[in-house]
């Protein structure tokens, strides 16, 4: 099985880009694991991670290309509901919010 992680801390996204299916390999960390048996998991205070899992083939390389794909696929999904959802003023409020405290780590 070959699982993808992503942390959302390392991708920086904005409103005004546009999704162009290119993915940074250096963002992502792969896993392989030979099997997804049960086990116990911590709970995260925040939903920050995204695991994509993959076991379609035999072969790791084309497990890892299924991953990607997947991952392309959501992207474009949740772009795509984004630009046709209005935004609420609590979306304002909380872009808001995010561009204090970027400001302040970043500059």
């Amino acid at each position: 099985m070959l699982s993808v992680t992503c942390d959302a801390g390392t991708a920086c996204c904005s409103s005004t880009t546009k999704f162009n299916g290119i993915i940074p390999t250096e963002a992502v960390e792969k896993r392989y694991m030979l099997s997804s048996g049960p086990g116990g998991q911590n709970v995260q205070k925040n939903a920050t991670k995204l695991i994509i899992e993959s076991d379609r083939t035999r072969e790791r390389h084309l497990n890892l290309a299924d991953c990607f794909d997947k991952l392309r696929s959501t992207i474009y999904d949740v772009e795509k509901n984004m630009n046709s959802r209005v935004q609420t003023e609590e979306d304002t409020a909380i872009i808001r919010q995010v561009r204090t405290v970027s400001s302040h780590i970043f500059c």
